[in-house]
């Protein structure tokens, strides 16, 4: 017994052995599978570099509609996709993952409800080329399950959060907050912090509601494919052809490099006829050379035998028919081999029950061996194609030696080299024509599968999510009326085993985590089991029948016996479906497509049985279960398409986002059609777009009391418009018409939309209702966003300023907008700033800007305080850490625990820039730490600062940022207590005063407008740069009016280094141009000369400086900024 269980273990690591060496055998990158189960394999994929573009294999289409592509892998990505496995995620209802960490949520009104959860992806799925997105917004209500660290717990428990500690805890709902989550418990609610827990799983609605939800987004009129991408990052995103996008290359400099690779490319194909002829030529001499050897030899005339052209059809290359041959005979082998184990498996079954065992298995290996012939005579034939197509286009024809020559030729002393220069000669052909190819593609821009980037955005993402092409192993595809199986979880599960451990089952993957492979073929999606098996699903009223594949996975290699059923309710009745006995993986089984009639009770169960067969006593090799790991392939469930269609329909206005908050009203007569629509604003979105005929839309919101002003932002326009539309909209508050304020002039700076701005005023007495009434008409309109603020967006507030200040059509940077906008500086002084600006001045310069200063904020007197431990004890309490008494603290009285908490209240809105926790003489700091900030002390911002406490000082800066509440949470774990003895709290460095001046390149003032400095009262520091244009005079009574203001000369200022940052620079002038990149450290750094009328698109940093030269001379000085180009304009 022991020696046959090791027989069995050793049988089984040699068929995993084997397959992967079958695997890694494959030559082609791609393989697809089609609807009508064809395969492709192939390595050219071309025209998938855009959304409008039809994407094709060894020039079949993958969406063509007669027979659409099934899925399509990336073989070259197997491994990694077989490897990975994200330490932290987001699962949604229906399978799709976002990898990445949750840290906090985002809420439309103070004390809401969470609209959205952040993810923090760690700089991954951004757009190409640009700043990596900080956080991703995902919808709460999709969610069915989030790991911030993976605690190996594979069945979904509804209501049930697991610490770290290993403890579950069980809830009855949940309320995200900001770096902690409040659940209700039986005996309470209780506050966990995101660093206390491994997993969480909250409640769901029904995942067949949420199904239609998802199509009212992604296909509103059920037109085209879903499809699902799957990355080597962990990603696993389900969108639409109208909701996703891509472009050729991630950036312009990668469109440039390729553009050089083209010029490469073409230079070689220029220098083909030169190369061809000399090529042809030693031909010539060779065979020349060879007809005198040969006719010396023989002794008898015979010339030179000319190497004979191939005919005009051409040849299918041999390295395909001999890999043909090559499959044809493993095949043939494989045949044999199973036929044997296949006799000692069906010995003790009846003669003719084992004899119609044996013909269903010849059967089903001639039929194999006819596709694979069918597959080679339909791959020779599309390669017949190409070779036809590329013999048109070709000048020259390749040269074929036939048997007879290569003997021939062999007998001569030159024979060898005259084959070998015929190979070579050949090669060089096969690789100027690859050469041809790309260059043709780069010529169209389209790029490659590896500069191509992709772009989805699933039903449940308010944000795009981008990802190169090259990191996508899989992508499936189905039509809306068709769902996978693997979408839905099991709402039942039940497994026996004798000898095998428990297993539970795996979605799209086998038990070693690799995709689902069964008689020498692979498949795309499935469940993965361990028989015995059942899997039990709930069936939503519109599925109307079911179809999938069933067999041993290809690890199991002769092993394994099964039998597969397909039950509707329950197990006691005949089933809808069984297989015949499976041994072995050589075999698949078809359920066919089966009914599923509704059942009176009106709710229905579908059940997947994998049963092993082994007391049936036909199995000679497995006595136990320990190889009966079976495969559900490609389960699909069928959906009424004529309901769906009714369904979705009437759910589309329910999932606008904007819509979110109101009741929106179509009036009788009213006909609406729905559509995605992409836009550009900054960055590619993905909006609902309604065509409204008839009569109009009525969206419908109450507001209740509240003591400060309120505002209506709109944005809604004709799709492509950048502006919104106030024609199309009446807005009005308890009936009352209101009027949209001007629209304001859009900084080069600023992305995204500018809303209408209606103003509704303070209501502090009783409710109030806002109705918004969409006129009808023929154009396609998008709704962008709808929202109700405390105060007029930033775009408004800083066009008021302007106004005010006589520059309401300047174009600013965002320095001197940040001061425009301070609520910190008086009317002279934005005044006195502006002017400087239109002069050349450059506002808040500084070579390395600082951290924070040491300059604290506000009167510690007037601070409130809370912590989550120690709360009220008045000798250890909250307000002992800021009382100036070194001595005293606040202390936690409890072992530092990861999501304690200490929170600052200060008297209003301030500006922070960082802190300083002080332990003298003692360990108690922080083991680690994470800094928020909110202006309500309920939605805050996300982590502006995190670290680990190492000394007594416990020091951290951030970006600028304003708040009323600042909280610090302590995220590690020790024994000791957590004490603050002294809290000091720090302004920024820079926020939104004139704290420096750069008289520089730019500067074009006089000597009176020098004053303009003597009324900016926040200025530390003036730079000098360059040439000044102002007398020595009026600089040395500058320097005597500020006495308190550091002066710096400088003969030229080095860059600094920002954010990154395009612009485009254009030579306008009669002359060439050199451009110089002004270095890190004032040095000159010479990029690429312009003639007159010439453009150059530069990835450069927010920061850098840049001059332009005409025979040595400074004839233009640009500074970086986003939305700024720089004209080069007069040479003198």
């Amino acid at each position: 017994m022991k020696r046959q269980v090791v027989t069995l273990v050793a049988t089984f690591m040699l068929s995993v052995l084997s397959a992967r060496i079958l695997f890694a055998a494959e030559a082609h990158r791609y393989a697809a599978v089609f609807s009508d189960g064809a395969m492709l394999e192939g390595n050219q994929l071309h025209r998938w570099n855009d959304r409008q573009s039809v994407p094709t294999l060894e020039g079949v289409s993958l969406i063509d509609p007669g027979n659409p592509v099934r899925w399509l892998r990336d073989r070259r990505l197997r491994e990694k996709a077989y490897q990975y496995f994200a330490a932290s995620f987001v699962e949604f209802v229906g399978g799709d993952r976002l990898p990445g960490k949750v840290v906090g949520a985002g809420f439309e009104t103070a004390g809401g409800t969470a609209s959205c959860l952040l993810v923090d992806t760690e700089g991954a799925f951004a757009h190409p080329g640009g700043t990596g997105r900080k956080y991703f917004r995902v919808l709460p209500s999709k969610v069915q399950r989030i790991v911030w660290r993976r605690a190996k717990i594979q069945a979904l428990t509804p209501g049930f959060a697991y610490l770290r500690s290993g403890r579950p805890v069980e809830f009855r709902r949940l309320r995200w907050g900001q770096g902690f989550i409040s659940l209700l418990l039986k005996d309470g609610v209780k506050e966990f912090s995101f660093a206390e827990l491994d997993e969480i799983h909250p409640f769901t609605d029904d995942p067949w509601e949420i199904y239609y939800n998802d199509l009212a987004v992604l296909s509103p009129g059920l037109d085209g494919l879903l499809f699902r991408i799957e990355t080597v990052d962990g990603l696993v995103a389900t969108a639409s052809r109208p909701r996703s996008h891509a472009v050729s290359f991630q950036s312009l400099q990668e469109r440039e490099r390729y553009s050089r690779i083209r010029a490469s490319l073409e230079g070689q194909l220029k220098n083909f006829d030169r190369n061809n002829t000399a090529s042809l030529a030693k031909i010539d001499a060779l065979e020349k050379k060879v007809g005198e050897e040969l006719k010396s030899r023989a002794g008898k005339p015979g010339g030179s035998e000319k190497v004979r052209p191939p005919d005009k059809a051409g040849r299918v290359p041999s390295d395909l028919d001999r890999r043909h041959q090559r499959r044809l005979e493993t095949h043939d082998r494989l045949t044999a081999n199973l036929e044997k184990s296949r006799l000692l498996q069906l010995e003790k079954l009846p003669e003719e029950e084992r004899k119609a065992q044996l013909d269903v298995f010849r059967k089903d290996r001639r039929d194999q061996r006819k596709q694979i012939v069918q597959q080679h005579g339909e791959e020779a034939s599309r390669a017949r194609e190409r070779r036809l197509q590329q013999e048109k286009r070709r000048v020259y024809s390749r040269r074929v030696l036939s048997s007879e020559q290569i003997d021939r030729f062999s007998q001569a002393a030159s024979g060898a080299r005259l084959i070998a220069a015929v190979d070579g000669y050949n090669n060089w052909l096969g690789a100027m024509e690859g050469v041809r190819e790309r260059a043709e593609m780069l010529r169209e821009e389209r790029g490659t599968p590896d500069t191509w980037q992709h772009m989805v955005q699933p039903a449940w993402s308010l944000d795009p999510i981008w990802t190169p092409f090259n990191r996508i192993h899989s992508c499936s595809f189905f039509r809306p009326e068709e769902l996978q199986l693997s979408r839905l979880y099991p709402v039942a599960f039940k497994e026996r085993h004798y000898l095998a451990k428990s297993a539970g089952w795996r979605v799209d993957r086998n038990s070693r985590n690799a995709f689902l492979s069964s008689a020498n073929r692979g498949y795309g999606w499935g469940y993965s089991v361990h028989a015995y098996n059942e899997l039990h699903f709930e069936l939503g009223p519109l599925v109307t029948s079911f179809r999938s594949r069933l067999g041993l996975d290809s690890q199991v290699g002769d092993g394994g016996c099964v039998v597969g059923r397909v039950f509707l309710g329950s197990m006691e009745g005949e089933p809808l479906y069984q297989s015949p006995f499976l041994v072995g993986s050589y075999q698949t089984v078809d359920t066919g497509r089966l009914v599923l009639p509704l059942q009176p009770a009106g709710s229905r169960r579908l059940i997947l049985q994998a049963d092993t067969a082994h007391a049936e006593e036909i199995s000679a090799v497995d006595p136990f279960d320990i190889r009966d790991m079976v495969d559900w392939l490609e389960p699909m469930l069928e959906l009424d398409r004529n309901r769906l269609a009714e369904v979705v329909r009437d759910r589309v206005h329910l999932n606008v986002p904007v819509w979110r908050d109101w009741n929106p009203m179509f009036s009788p007569g009213a006909t609406r059609e729905w559509k995605v629509v992409l836009e550009s604003r900054g960055e590619e979105s993905f909006f609902s777009g309604l065509e409204l005929r008839g009569a109009p839309l009525l969206l419908s919101r109450k507001l209740q009391p509240t003591a400060g002003r309120r505002w209506l932002e709109v944005d809604v326009g004709e799709a492509g418009s950048l502006l919104p539309d106030p024609s199309i909209l009446t807005v009005r508050i308890d009936g009352k018409e209101l009027e949209p304020a001007a629209l304001p002039r859009r900084q080069p700076w600023q992305a995204g939309s500018i809303p209408l701005l209606y103003d509704l005023g303070i209501n502090n007495e009783s409710p109030a209702t806002v109705e918004i009434s969409q006129k009808p008409g023929r154009q396609l309109v998008c709704w962008r966003r709808l929202a109700i603020a405390n105060r007029p967006s930033a775009v408004y507030e800083l066009s008021t300023l302007l106004e005010a200040s006589g520059g309401r059509d300047l174009k600013l940077t965002r320095a001197i907008a940040q001061v425009v906008r301070s609520s910190r500086l008086g009317f002279e002084e934005k005044k006195a700033a502006l002017q400087l600006y239109q002069r050349g001045a450059e506002i808040n310069y500084s070579v390395a800007i600082p951290p924070g200063e040491s300059k604290l904020v506000g009167r510690k007197d007037l601070w409130k305080a809370t912590a989550s431990h120690n709360n009220t004890d008045p000798s250890t309490g909250p307000l002992r850490a800021f009382d100036k008494n070194p001595s005293s603290r606040w202390t936690s009285i409890f072992s530092q625990q990861p999501g304690m908490w200490f929170t600052i209240e200060f008297p209003g809105p301030t500006f922070l820039g960082g802190i300083r926790l002080m332990t003298p003489g003692s360990n108690d700091h922080p083991d680690g730490y994470e800094i928020y900030a909110s202006m309500d002390g309920a939605r805050w911002s996300g982590v502006l600062a995190k670290g680990a406490g190492t000394s007594p000082l416990t020091a951290a800066s951030f970006a600028p940022v304003e708040g009323r509440f600042l909280r610090i949470v302590q995220t590690g774990k020790k024994s000791l207590w957590w004490s603050i003895h002294e809290i000091e709290v720090l302004q920024p460095a820079t926020v939104d005063v004139v704290s420096s001046i750069l008289l520089g390149e730019n500067w074009r003032g006089t000597d009176g407008d020098l004053s303009l400095l003597k009324k900016l009262s926040t200025l530390q520091s003036v730079y000098f740069s360059g040439q000044s244009p102002n007398s020595a005079d009026a600089r040395l009574a500058l320097r005597q009016g500020l006495g308190t203001v550091a002066f710096k000369e400088n003969r030229r200022l080095p860059s600094t280094s920002g954010p990154v940052c395009e612009f485009k620079v254009t030579n306008k002038t009669k002359k060439t141009i050199k451009l110089i990149w002004v270095g890190m450290k004032a040095e000159d750094v010479p990029r690429p000369d312009l003639v007159p009328g010439q453009s150059w698109v530069c990835r450069s940093y927010v920061g850098h400086r840049w001059e332009a030269r005409v025979d040595g001379r400074r004839v233009g000085f640009y500074v970086v900024e986003p939305g700024f180009d720089w004209d080069v304009q007069n040479e003198q």
